[in-house]
């Protein structure tokens, strides 16, 4: 819409310019006929005479100069006017700008919750389908999955009820398990996920009873 106002705007100072350039030329035509007239004699002197014909042209002239300086007045006016335009259309376009960056940042935190969201109920299910097959230690590491994107959740949710099943799956471990090294890497991950998660304080002291219990069993210290 602005490209097509702009390209009018430029088509009607083109079309303004060739009318004062038009008249500028009928002008100087007219002073240069009188002139010719006077020259060859062909109107008496007594009508057309010097102080008279040099009257003319300055008349001429001078009307030519107001039209020239009241068209550079108007154009200056005109372009002021634009600018100012130009400037409320600048200024709306960044307004539009930021507001749809803080649309976008909005929509990628809501996005990441979402995730977080999807990953605690896939990591519940599997806890507690390991519990069922008495795969007590890989139940015991999704717990700690499952409340490490509980943690990153806008709002934490089964937080104190994971806790108890890690509890409740450790009870049923039997003897010490050993962890590979990927596994002693993510688990100390997920610790550090839950540790600074801003939902902490609501289960640190039930979460440091069962996490204690926990690097026990499987012979884990974290750093």
């Amino acid at each position: 819409m602005d490209l097509m106002k702009l390209t009018n705007m430029k088509e009607s100072e083109n079309k303004k310019s060739t009318w004062a350039l038009g008249i500028s030329i009928v002008a100087i035509l007219l002073c240069l006929l009188i002139f010719v007239l006077w020259a060859f004699e062909v109107m008496p002197h007594s009508v057309v005479t010097v102080d008279s014909f040099i009257g003319a042209c300055v008349a001429l002239l001078g009307v030519i100069v107001t039209l020239a300086v009241g068209w550079q007045i108007y154009n200056a006016v005109e372009v002021k006017a634009m600018i100012k335009d130009y400037a409320n259309k600048q200024e709306e376009i960044n307004t539009l700008q930021n507001q749809l960056k803080d649309e976008l940042k909005r929509l990628k935190i809501e996005t990441e919750y979402a995730t977080h969201h999807s990953l605690h109920l896939h990591a519940v299910t599997m806890a507690l389908n390991c519990g069922f097959e008495q795969k007590y230690s890989e139940a015991c590491y999704h717990c700690l999955e499952a409340l490490a994107e509980c943690a990153q959740m806008k709002e934490p949710m089964n937080a104190i009820k994971i806790i108890e099943k890690l509890d409740y799956f450790l009870g049923k471990m039997k003897k010490e398990t050993k962890l590979s090294k990927s596994s002693q890497l993510e688990i100390k991950a997920m610790n550090k996920i839950i540790r600074a998660s801003e939902h902490f304080r609501g289960f640190e002291d039930k979460y440091e009873d069962v996490i204690a219990k926990y690097l026990k069993k499987v012979g884990l210290e974290f750093d």
